[in-house]
């Protein structure tokens, strides 16, 4: 109110912000003489292009997160998901499954291959009609 003044005004009042529905932290509170202060997206939130907070991908099954959702002010990314790898695809056992934040761990050549010196499992030689066993399949060897 101005009292005493030619033009006289009554208060008006403003709803103050609320951070959390733009999915951002608040960075001041509001007062009797400001705004709230909204700051920097919430958790599992990231910045868009147009300054938007938009809630982070989510990986689906068979997929770990290979890249994190960041929010702040500089690095701004949103999640992205890999799939997981599949160990039977190159012949190796699973040393330890895929779950949201790894990826599948391989371990060692699955039965009947071994690993050649370049790293690969390769199929065991496979003895035909007249032949024996002379020699077992293991790492290393295929004779």
């Amino acid at each position: 109110c101005q009292a005493g003044s030619d033009d006289t005004v009554d208060r008006e009042c403003s709803t103050c912000t609320v951070c959390a529905d733009s999915n951002r932290e608040e960075a001041a509170a509001c007062d009797v003489d400001n705004d709230t202060t909204c700051g920097d997206c919430s958790a599992e939130f990231y910045e868009d292009d147009n300054g938007d907070c938009v809630a982070c991908a989510t990986c689906g099954a068979g997929e770990y997160e290979s890249v994190a959702c960041q929010a702040g002010s500089d690095d701004t990314v949103d999640r992205e998901c890999s799939t997981c790898t599949v160990c039977a695809d190159s012949n190796r056992e699973e040393a330890a499954a895929c779950d949201v934040d790894n990826d599948t761990t391989c371990g060692d050549c699955s039965a009947e291959f071994y690993e050649d010196d370049n790293g690969d499992c390769v199929a065991c030689a496979t003895c035909g009609a007249g032949e024996y066993e002379s020699v077992a399949c293991q790492a290393g060897s295929d004779d």
